[in-house]
């Protein structure tokens, strides 16, 4: 605080490096969102611009007003006006106040009004906006402690807000009278919650909870699953992430069809020493195989699923096997029922082991295309078995580095190929 006992009682600046007082408050709403503090950069320097900076030597107060810009660390503040009081410390920002960051988190109030350490305050509507994990809006904010975080009559929109229409209502959202942060437990807790689809509610609970957006692991409810098509009808689910170890997790989903019934889907994730594998089943009992499209291989079909299972080892530097393999009751029930990573048109199943150094390189696996339509080309489809492949480069030194490469497969197919001549 070196800086200030030299000013007078007013002082014009345009821009200035600046002690404490404004990092304390350019830091102050990252701390608002689960961040501890911020003390050791305290001493550090960064750049304001203002229309006026006002030392009140009777107040022991440091304003900065008209057109306040802050820019510390990647991280921009603007605000009409920015209060310090150094004898009660706490720290206050008033009118059109918005930060960036460099994760492109936005956030935006009219008033914030905190301590200098970041323990206790409160903010007015606040909206803070991130594109990963999407919004949170409130009237009111208020930091209980370092790590947690509530807000008053708040939502939460975990879409992508409409840049062309920001009025758009959003597929869904969650209204609520309180929306607690809790930085210890990496939760959001709702009272009072209200879900809605389209802008328009749909369930009211007295109390619901899911895992922070920011967090990568941790057990609870995922994003909602809602869609359309004309032969399974309306559906509707949502998945359960359930962390059962350090090294491992499953999923659980759900989906209720307005015509079909309902389908499971159940995936297991394990880390095992130098790699991982995963295990994945679902399946559904159609209500009413004969609703379907006729000439659609869907029609029909009673019991569908499928098994599946991934991996990828790498037990050396030099060395990798990994591993892609999907079986279904039939060819289309994966991208009929559009489950994630199988439904594409054409999927592959395959197996390898690699080898490479820094002057050669060797693969051998077989492979798999599998075409999910209803034309009958899938019988055409050649099993890939073996294909090997090796590139070897030698150095020489009157005539440089040259590559030999080799490369062969063998091909089992049912069906001849239709444009075969």
């Amino acid at each position: 605080m070196v800086f200030w006992p030299f000013l007078g009682n007013s002082l014009r600046l345009r821009r200035v490096p600046l002690c404490a007082p404004f990092i304390v408050f350019c830091i102050v709403f990252s701390s608002l969102f689960f961040t501890p503090g911020f003390s050791a950069l305290a001493q550090e320097q960064l750049a304001l611009n203002a229309d006026q900076v006002v030392y009140r030597r009777a107040s022991d107060e440091i304003e900065a007003l008209g057109r306040v810009d802050i820019t510390y660390q990647g991280n921009n503040l603007a605000a009409d006006r920015v209060i310090y009081n150094r004898t009660t410390g706490r720290v206050v920002a008033i009118g059109n106040i918005t930060l960036t960051d460099d994760t492109d988190t936005v956030v935006t109030a009219q008033r914030l009004d905190v301590t200098d350490d970041f323990q206790q305050g409160f903010v007015e509507a606040v909206e803070f906006r991130n594109p990963e994990y999407g919004q949170f809006l409130a009237e009111r904010g208020e930091r209980e402690s370092a790590l947690r975080t509530r807000f008053d009559n708040a939502a939460y929109n975990p879409c992508r807000i409409c840049e062309a229409n920001p009025d758009k209502p959003l597929l869904w959202n969650i209204k609520a009278k309180t929306i607690v942060l809790d930085g210890e437990r990496k939760v959001v807790t709702y009272e009072d919650a209200t879900f809605q689809l389209f802008g328009k509610p749909i369930a009211t609970v007295p109390h619901f909870r899911h895992v922070d957006p920011r967090e990568n692991r941790g057990s609870g409810f995922l994003r909602p699953k809602i869609g359309y098509s004309d032969d399974l009808g309306v559906s509707a689910g949502i998945p359960y992430f359930l962390v059962t170890s350090p090294t491992s997790d499953v999923t659980f989903t759900g989906i209720a069809y307005s015509k079909q019934g309902f389908l499971g889907d159940v995936e297991w994730r394990q880390a095992v020493g130098p790699g991982y594998f995963t295990l994945r089943g679902a399946g559904n009992y159609q209500f009413s195989p004969t609703s379907i499209a006729p000439g659609s291989v869907d029609r029909g079909k009673r019991a569908r699923g499928l098994i599946a299972t991934t991996g990828h080892f790498k037990p050396g530097d030099k060395w990798a096997f990994d591993w892609n393999i999907v079986a279904q009751s039939d060819r289309t029930f994966a991208r009929t029922y559009d489950i994630d990573g199988y439904s594409d048109r054409i999927i592959r199943n395959s197996i390898a082991l690699t080898g490479i150094d820094n002057r050669s390189f060797f693969q051998i696996g077989a492979k798999q295309y599998l075409v999910q339509d209803s034309t009958p080309a899938q019988s055409q489809q050649a099993f890939v078995l073996p294909e090997s492949s090796r590139e070897k480069v030698f150095e020489t030194q009157s005539f440089g580095d040259f590559k030999i490469t080799r490369r062969s497969a063998g091909l089992i197919r049912k069906t001849e190929d239709a444009d075969a001549l």
